[in-house]
């Protein structure tokens, strides 16, 4: 009996050294079996906001047609292209609600002792500054009585070195149709989206879809849908950036 143990040992060795070789390889992505990667900020609920960018605050009283104004926005007047755009969103944004709500009329509900009608507000979401590099994501609300009913993000990208904006192109690789899809992948997995194909079509169809909006800072990329994008309810989605790093462009890890 004793002859046959080295047979037997001999067997099992073999089959451990088969297992091995034929056991899959590692997953070359770095974020894709992390659970602490994906989703985990919620900027409507907790802004990332930089608070050495001062924040100023305009307010258009209630009247007839609806119950007030308010728009938060970042105060960048030492960057004159920036700060345009902002002066550019309120203005317009005001004006765009002014003149959907000028058929509206404020009433008062004598049971609630209160007035109920559409109010619109703007704050940032995401504010983020370097010495080469700003960040700014602005969400614009509209509700009834207080619940809101529509949002919106504005969102610019700014190099201050070049004086200009970052895209999207300048800011991810993507330069093969692999890399489109793998940023599709990123994106999905960020706002819990089971299907990249709803994410790809931003990236391959922008004239028809919009240009996918994106914000970052020091931690996190972030990405934008309006309501009415993506599935239909929008959202806002989160991935940790070091675990991404080689999505980015070297200037941006």
């Amino acid at each position: 009996m004793k002859s046959w143990l080295p047979v037997v040992m001999a067997l099992l060795l073999c089959r451990c050294t088969s297992h091995q070789q034929h056991s899959p390889a590692p997953d070359k992505d770095p974020a894709a079996h992390l659970v602490d990667t994906f989703g985990l900020v919620d900027l409507r609920m907790d802004p990332s906001r930089q608070h050495t960018i001062r924040v100023s605050t305009t307010e258009v009283q209630p009247d007839q047609h609806h119950l007030g104004i308010v728009a938060m926005v970042p105060s960048v007047g030492d960057l004159p292209a920036v700060s345009r755009w902002v002066d550019s969103i309120v203005k317009d944004k005001v004006k765009e609600f002014k003149e959907g709500v000028r058929d509206e009329r404020v009433e008062t509900d004598t049971a609630l002792h209160m007035k109920i009608g559409w109010s619109m507000w703007m704050s940032p979401v995401n504010l983020y500054r370097t010495v080469g590099h700003l960040s700014i994501a602005i969400e614009n609300r509209h509700g009834f009585t207080g619940t809101p009913s529509w949002y919106e993000y504005h969102i610019i990208n700014f190099d201050l070195e070049k004086e200009k904006r970052i895209r999207l192109e300048d800011y991810f690789i993507l330069d093969t149709s692999a890399d489109t899809l793998a940023l599709a992948g990123l994106v999905c997995r960020s706002v819990n989206c089971t299907e990249p194909a709803d994410a790809l079509q931003y990236l391959r169809n922008p004239a028809m879809f919009g240009t996918l909006k994106f914000a970052f800072d020091e931690e996190y990329v972030y990405f934008f849908f309006d309501k009415g994008e993506l599935f239909d309810g929008g959202h806002t989605g989160s991935v940790r950036k070091k675990f991404i790093k080689s999505r980015l462009r070297p200037e941006y890890r």
